[in-house]
Parts: C-alpha cells; sequence; structure tokens
C-alpha cells in the first residue's frame, strides 16, 4: 500500500514550493512556522541527494518498505527508518532536521504522532497534508507540550491544541 498523495504533492504541502505543478500551496508547514515565529524558525527543504538512483527532491523521497499496513505504524515506522538508512548510506535522523514520515491509510490507529525534541513526527495518510497537524506534531519536534485550556486535544485556541482536518485551516500560531 502507499499514501494516497504523491511525492511532489507531499512537498508542496509542507514547503509551499510547487513541486507537483498545481500551484503553490500558500498555507503549509513552512509558511506558518515563519509566519507564527515572525521569520525566526524557518523551515527548508532537505538538500537533493542522489545515491545509487534514491533520490530526495524538493525535500522530500519516496520510501518503498516491505511491510504490510496490518502490522502498524511501530513496524512501518522502524522499516522506513531501516530503509532511509539503506537508501543513503546515512542515519535518517541524518537527513534532515525534522522528518515526517506519511504512512499509507489504515496502518495507525490515531492521525499522527512525534517525538519531543527529536527529528521524526509519523502522519497517517492525509494528515501529512493538514497544516494543524503538521505544525502540531513538528511542534512537539522542537520541544512544544499540548495545550490545556479546554483539555488534551480540545483546545482550540491554538496549533498545539485541536488539530483539523483541513489542508489550508485553520490559519492560527501557538497560545
Amino acid at each position: 500500500d502507499a499514501t494516497t498523495f504523491t511525492q511532489t504533492a507531499l512537498s508542496n504541502s509542507v514547503f509551499g514550493n510547487n513541486a507537483d505543478g498545481n500551484g503553490a500551496d500558500s498555507v503549509n508547514l513552512k509558511s506558518q512556522y515563519a509566519e507564527c515565529s515572525h521569520g525566526q524558525l524557518n523551515f527548508v527543504e532537505a538538500a537533493g541527494r542522489n545515491n545509487n538512483g534514491n533520490i530526495i527532491e524538493n525535500g522530500s523521497v519516496t520510501v518503498t518498505v516491505d511491510t504490510l499496513t496490518s502490522e502498524g505504524d511501530g513496524t512501518m515506522r522502524n522499516a522506513i527508518t531501516t530503509q532511509l538508512s539503506n537508501m543513503f548510506g546515512i542515519s535518517a535522523s541524518s537527513l534532515a532536521d525534522h522528518v515526517m514520515y506519511c504512512l499509507p491509510p489504515n496502518t495507525m490507529s490515531g492521525i499522527a504522532y512525534a517525538y519531543i525534541n527529536s527529528w521524526n513526527s509519523v502522519y497517517s495518510n492525509e494528515w501529512c497534508t493538514y497544516v494543524s497537524g503538521q505544525m502540531h506534531e513538528i511542534g512537539h519536534n522542537i520541544g512544544l507540550a499540548h495545550s490545556n485550556e479546554a483539555g488534551t486535544y480540545r483546545d482550540q485556541t491554538g496549533m498545539m491544541g485541536y488539530s483539523y482536518s483541513s489542508s489550508d485551516s485553520p490559519v492560527m500560531c501557538f497560545n
């Protein structure tokens, strides 16, 4: 199984780079972090890399693993991490400061998760394209915890509370 989005569409969703040729996604991870940090935190595409035909282009790469979605997100995540290392000859965490894994549908029961103060975040299929999910999980990677104004995942005053299933909204920052 594969994600339902192309590599170039995912790149455009994160960086707003028009990699898919359908126009630059104007509300994306890069634009929103730049806006929310007043230009102090800028996400850039991982450097282009070509290792024996394995290509990182526009900050993204497609990884193929022999793992069934029924094996779950932990098994899939570990297989992707191993395959990235095999593809490029370095650890996956050395490819970029933040690496987002977009998993095929039905691989995980939740929508996304990330590790605090770490390099990795993991998304269920379309959640890779939802700006609030991107900002929320990368927020964990940079050390942010959940906002709890109305309870975990119920606080709608900032991006570390509730996540919205929309690619371009809401346009908000952190509280």
